[in-house]
């Protein structure tokens, strides 16, 4: 079994985009601590190792979608990428409008997500949306997964200190705006991912969700085993985790 790499630029450019979400998702996985250190985020008091909470909610949507992009190479879900980062895009803009976050770095950030927004829906452009209600009990199982991850989405941009304090992290103390640092590729990922399901269905997606959620329970599992974060509130957050993989998955391949 050999491995293809694209020859040319037009074989590149439809993996471009899910390649660099996968690297933000890698990089948050590899490197939690540093990387929210990065952004202006630290563990809370209490529980300074829940930075490897980055592991998981910031980590397992970016990944698991660029993953599922590349591995399907459907023009939809490379839709639901540009309108990740485009959402994404919409919350740095206000991050840095409302919360006053104007440094140099968070600028370069919001400019990266609108260049892969752009480049994604350049080329798929954008399908309105199609809301239809589910019709049979396992389309609704999948829907109210859809919606509890888009409403995840919805808190992080709407109420960034509240998601914060869930995720029992806190900003840094040199960086008063950081708590508005969710607003970004959290929120982006899991709205965009949530209500593109509910908006459009279809297998492909329904699998995306369920990689992205499994995805995150990886990542929680070592946060868990590497960060000392072995503790009632990560083994709850992991069953959620699990059981929103499980539900489309186990759907999409007739287990239930």
């Amino acid at each position: 079994m050999s491995i293809y790499f694209p020859q040319s630029p037009a074989e590149w450019l439809p993996i471009i985009v899910p390649l660099a979400a996968m690297l933000i998702g890698l990089a948050y996985f590899l490197a939690p601590t540093a990387m929210l250190r990065l952004i202006g985020l630290t563990g809370s008091q209490r529980h300074p190792h829940a930075t490897g909470e980055a592991r998981a909610s910031f980590a397992g949507f970016p990944f698991g979608l660029g993953l599922s992009s590349i591995l399907f190479g459907q023009p939809l879900l490379l839709m639901v990428l540009g309108v990740a980062f485009a959402l994404a895009a919409f919350g740095k803009a206000v991050h840095v409008i409302a919360d006053g976050a104007r440094m140099m770095l968070v600028l370069i950030r919001v400019v990266l997500v609108v260049v892969l927004a752009v480049v994604a829906l350049f080329q798929t452009g954008f399908e309105p949306p199609q809301f239809v209600a589910p019709a049979s009990g396992a389309g609704w199982a999948i829907a109210v997964v859809a919606a509890v991850t888009a409403a995840f989405g919805l808190v992080c941009l709407a109420l960034p200190g509240q998601a914060l304090r869930l995720l029992r992290l806190e900003r840094a103390a040199d960086r008063p705006a950081a708590h508005g640092e969710l607003r970004g590729l959290v929120a982006g990922f899991h709205l965009a991912t949530g209500l593109s399901v509910l908006a459009y269905g279809g297998i492909f997606l329904h699998l995306a969700l369920g990689i992205c959620w499994a995805a995150a329970a990886f990542g929680r599992m070592i946060h868990m085993l590497s960060d000392g974060a072995n503790d009632g509130y990560n083994w709850l957050m992991l069953v959620a985790n699990l059981a929103m993989a499980a539900v489309p998955l186990a759907i999409v391949f007739g287990a239930i």
